[in-house]
């Protein structure tokens, strides 16, 4: 609704529509230089210290053990170090938290030990890690296992010593939204009532250092981060996960697959429109065509390619799918043809995967499962093709078209059913088949996976397979939020659903009378609060920043960066509009790409000409691989709401903002309000900025 009038907004106010929310945040970096932007996130203060994109909650013991669990008193919290203690005892009892992560995927995880004696081991989900028996900052990418959703330190008998700034982050391209509940967010009073719009109406701040003035203290709200972008990488790296919409590339099949021509087949890159396929990735202009000449051939390779994923992507041992658009001119069974990569030439020893059945005539985008492919056979893949499997006795082609790998599935585990259905709850009347899972009509009972690590308020893409419906209508939800349009007929569908509040669980509800079969199931998470405020085009006024993760350096190369985004206008392949340079040596909550001279921008990251926003972040690569093993950047992206300039030191500068700049910022249900400093000069670690922020709504 918002506000009609100064009378209007002082009946409101004084019916209770009102939040006012003190804060104090300590600068947590090296000395800050002039003319540089911090994220003060990783500072103390209210709201708490947080690692971007880090799923355990009071990763450094801020001021209590909570929601850590121990059952032993060898272990006790230290407050005055803000540290866990243990005492050796022959009591093998664990220090643990459970976390909501996926089985099955990789992240990063972080801690802090000091020692006196003895070992003790990390684990994820029940995938144990190293047994560290000195003192230091140790990071390891485990594999979250199936035992359970816990992050649990457990040491032998001996072991004497301390924890402390503990964190676990997807480790490859996964993007994590925020909301109001997200740790590090300053509080706004909740989500509104009735229709009503929030907003910001006051902001004061101060510094109480010398050295913290002048300044700029800005406040944005933080709509996610893409964590963990590797600076000892000059690879691409793929950002948004591994939904079908984008990936790291195999191939963009934009020139042919010559390495080799086997008897009675042809090879050939085409022009799209030309050739009459247009259609698959709509930015491509050409396609590859594989042939099979006659009959005459009967299996075997048709066309291959060389390729250097080991030095042109990022980690495609780490690869758990393929996707790519594929078109026959003739109908396929599943398994008459499969794709094909080697780490010999010409596919001279290759693994091959089987594709779905397919449609003459039609461009089909297939997700292949390639996890089963042992990583001695990924990690240095150098040609790539297609075989027969199955003798079809005529001649035929295929076209390919963008091909990517991932390696991430979404939220979900095991969503295409491959071989089980373990990870999900088969209630009643469902049951699994054959890679897919069927229901016969009965009571209407839910096919659902739990503790999914979605973040409520935010929407995701939910894309599954209906598939030998005979009867009855299925829909599906998450986090008991409001459930998608019923389904009635088979396809493949995609849905945008905002999670809801009340658990952690993507459920498939059928009507009583549904029979029919669900699978491929992928559910990604999209940038939250990104629907334009003044214009029709999602994701209007939406910026990006990188900021150094966590007490790491990105050594000492200065390289450049480049960012490829997915604009307002969902026009994609965008790169930022500027050559951005990034900070040699840097420190923690620096800002990199910004300060005084060439290259440098900030706090965001420049669009290219024309455009206002993104819908999302596709790819990173920085110029040049930094020297320090394990560091990376954290990709924000948010929405600026208010600066207030701050000039001298502990006197206070407030802004009106109905009267004084009459802008009064929508502050969104769920928004993640954090805090972003502009130095105006040397600033010491540890200087504090408080102030107060004043809401209201209508």
């Amino acid at each position: 609704m918002g506000f009609t009038s100064i009378d209007n907004f002082i009946s409101e106010v004084s019916a209770g529509k009102t939040w006012r929310q003190d804060f104090i945040k300590l600068y947590a970096g090296g000395t800050a230089v002039a003319g540089n932007w911090y994220d003060l996130q990783q500072g103390n203060g209210n709201p708490a210290q947080y690692l971007h994109g880090n799923l355990v909650t009071n990763y450094d013991f801020v001021t209590s053990q909570q929601p850590w669990i121990v059952t032993t008193s060898n272990w006790a919290y230290t407050a005055a170090s803000h540290i866990m203690t243990r005492t050796a005892n022959a009591d093998l009892s664990t220090l643990y938290q459970t976390i909501r992560m996926t089985r099955g995927q990789s992240y990063m995880v972080t801690y802090v030990l000091t020692r006196t004696a003895g070992s003790i081991t990390v684990s994820l989900g029940g995938t144990a890690g190293t047994a560290r028996s000195a003192a230091g900052t140790f990071r390891e990418i485990l594999v979250c296992g199936s035992t359970d959703k816990n992050i649990t330190f457990t040491p032998d008998a001996t072991f004497a010593g301390t924890v402390d700034l503990v964190s676990v982050q997807p480790a490859y391209g996964s993007f994590i939204p925020y909301n109001d509940l997200t740790e590090g967010a300053m509080w706004h009073g909740g989500d509104t009532p009735n229709g009503d719009t929030k907003h910001m109406i006051n902001f004061g701040a101060w510094t109480n250092a010398a050295t913290g003035v002048p300044s700029v203290l800005s406040i944005v709200d933080v709509l996610g981060v893409y964590p963990r972008i590797k600076t000892d990488s000059a690879a691409i790296q793929c950002l948004h996960g591994s939904d079908s919409d984008t990936g790291n590339i195999v191939h963009n099949c934009q020139v042919g697959w010559n390495e080799q021509t086997p008897a009675n087949t042809a090879n050939s890159l085409v022009l799209k429109t030309t050739e009459g396929v247009t259609g698959a990735n709509t930015s491509n202009l050409y396609c590859v065509k594989l042939t099979v000449n006659n009959a005459t051939f009967t299996t075997g390779i048709v066309g291959s390619r060389v390729v250097a994923l080991a030095s042109t992507s990022y980690n495609y041992v780490q690869a758990k799918y393929i996707y790519a658009w594929v078109r026959p001119t003739i109908n396929l069974n599943a398994g008459d043809i499969a794709f094909c990569t080697d780490e010999s030439a010409s596919l001279a020893s290759s693994q091959d995967v089987a594709l779905p059945a397919l449609t003459a005539n039609t461009w089909t985008r297939v997700r292949l499962d390639v996890s089963g492919v042992t990583a001695t056979d990924k990690d240095t893949v150098i040609s790539i093709g297609m075989k027969v499997v199955n003798n079809k006795a005529q001649g035929f082609s295929v076209y390919w078209d963008d091909i990517r790998w991932a390696n991430y599935d979404g939220v979900l585990y095991n969503g295409n059913f491959a071989g089980n259905a373990t990870g999900w709850t088969a209630n009643s009347g469902w049951a699994y088949r054959t890679n897919d899972v069927e229901r016969t009509a009965s009571a209407s009972t839910t096919l659902e996976q739990a503790l999914l690590p979605v973040v409520a308020k935010c929407p995701y893409r939910v894309t599954f397979t209906i598939a030998n419906r005979s009867a009855g209508t299925v829909a599906v939800s998450l986090g008991g939020g409001t459930a998608s349009a019923s389904r009635s007929t088979d396809g493949t569908y995609e849905e945008i659903i905002v999670c809801g509040t009340s658990n952690y669980t993507l459920a498939f509800t059928p009507d009583a009378s549904f029979n029919g079969r669900i699978s491929h199931v992928i559910c990604t998470p999209l940038i939250p609060r990104c629907d334009a405020e003044t214009t029709a085009n999602y994701g209007g006024g939406v910026r990006m920043y990188y900021v150094m993760d966590n007490a790491l350096s990105n050594g000492a190369n200065a390289a450049t960066s480049v960012i490829s985004y997915t604009n307002q206008s969902n026009v994609d392949n965008k790169w930022n509009g500027a050559t951005i340079n990034m900070t040699a040596s840097d420190v923690v909550s620096h800002i990199p790409h910004s300060g005084v001279g060439a290259g440098k921008y900030g706090p965001f990251i420049p669009l290219a000409a024309g455009d206002y926003g993104i819908q999302k972040a596709d790819l990173f690569q920085f110029s040049a691989a930094q020297a320090t093993a394990d560091a990376a950047v954290d990709l924000i992206v948010c929405k600026q709401l208010a600066s207030i300039p701050l000039t001298t030191a502990f006197v206070a500068a407030e802004r009106d903002l109905m009267n004084q700049l009459p802008s009064l910022p929508r502050v969104r249900d769920g928004a993640c309000l954090m805090f972003l400093h502009h130095s105006g000069a040397v600033t010491a670690s540890g200087t504090a900025f408080m102030g107060y922020v004043d809401f209201a709504w209508s």
